[in-house]
């Protein structure tokens, strides 16, 4: 059987991570992964798993927002400096 998914990057780095650590492929790490969450009783971890990995996305989204809306704040405020200093001279 073949299974295709995507996982964010940074997940996967940690999941390479946890698997050179423990020895094991990461193949084997996820598909384990995936037979405890096809398990009835299992489903509340997966739906966890899913919801937090929703948030941190959010969050990921939001933080880029407010560096961009940071970045625009900045250039906003060195073009009026530059304006003021042309008046004041």
């Amino acid at each position: 059987m073949e299974i295709s998914f995507e996982i964010e990057e940074s997940l996967l780095d940690e999941v390479n991570s946890i698997c050179a650590n423990l020895s094991i492929q990461t193949e084997q790490l996820i598909l384990a992964f995936i037979r405890f969450c096809t398990f009835k009783d299992n489903y509340p971890a997966l739906k966890e798993f899913i919801e937090i990995n929703k948030i941190i996305t959010e969050l990921d989204e939001i933080k880029n927002d407010m560096q961009l809306l940071q970045a625009e704040i900045l250039e906003t405020k060195q073009c009026l400096s530059k304006e003021q200093k042309k008046w004041m001279t």
